[in-house]
C-alpha cells in the first residue's frame, strides 16, 4: 500500500504538481506508520483505529479523482470490511461518502483556480465526478457557490 501510494504520487507529480504537494504531507505520516508496523509496533484500540483511518484517507486522496471509486473499492483496497469502514468514519457528518465528495470538491477548487480556461465539464471529470450536473450540486453544497462563481473569485484574487 505504501509503495503504491508513492508510485501514484510520482505519477501525480507529473500531471498535477500542486496536488502531489498536498498528498506528500500524508505520505510522510503513512511512511512513519509503515516503519512502526514493520518494527513490530502494532497498535490496538484507538491508535489502531486512527492508523486504519489514516490509511483509508491516504488511499482515498490518491484515488479521489477516479469517478468509478466506490466504498466497496475503498474497503477492499484497505483490507477492511465495509462495516468496519463505516464504523471508522461514524463520527463524520454524512459519513464516508461525504469525505470523498469533499476531497473531490477540493480537487476541483484547485483546478478552477489554477486553470481558469479549463471547461467546468473537464474540471468535473478530472476531479472524479461522474457528471457535470453532479459536480455542480456537490460544489454548491460544499462551498455555497457555483464553480463559475468560485472561479471568478479565485482568479480575481490572483496576483497579476
Amino acid at each position: 500500500m505504501v509503495a503504491g501510494f508513492f508510485r501514484d504520487l510520482a505519477r501525480i507529480q507529473q500531471s498535477a504538481p500542486g496536488h502531489a504537494t498536498v498528498l506528500a504531507d500524508s505520505g510522510v505520516e503513512l511512511l512513519a506508520s509503515a516503519v512502526r508496523l514493520a518494527s513490530g509496533d502494532i497498535p490496538s484500540g484507538e491508535p489502531a483505529q486512527a492508523l486504519s483511518r489514516e490509511q483509508v484517507l491516504a488511499f482515498m486522496r490518491t484515488r479521489c479523482a477516479d469517478p468509478s471509486l466506490t466504498i466497496d473499492d475503498i474497503a477492499r483496497a484497505c483490507l477492511v470490511s465495509r462495516r468496519t469502514l463505516y464504523r471508522l468514519f461514524g463520527d463524520v457528518e454524512d459519513g464516508l461518502s461525504a469525505v470523498l465528495r469533499r476531497m473531490r470538491v477540493e480537487c476541483a477548487r484547485t483546478l478552477l483556480a489554477r486553470c481558469p480556461d479549463r471547461a467546468t465539464a473537464t474540471v468535473a471529470l478530472a476531479s472524479g465526478f461522474a457528471s457535470e450536473r453532479h459536480f455542480f450540486r456537490a460544489f454548491r453544497s460544499e462551498t455555497g457557490m457555483t464553480p463559475g462563481e468560485f472561479r471568478m473569485i479565485a482568479t480575481s484574487a490572483l496576483p497579476i
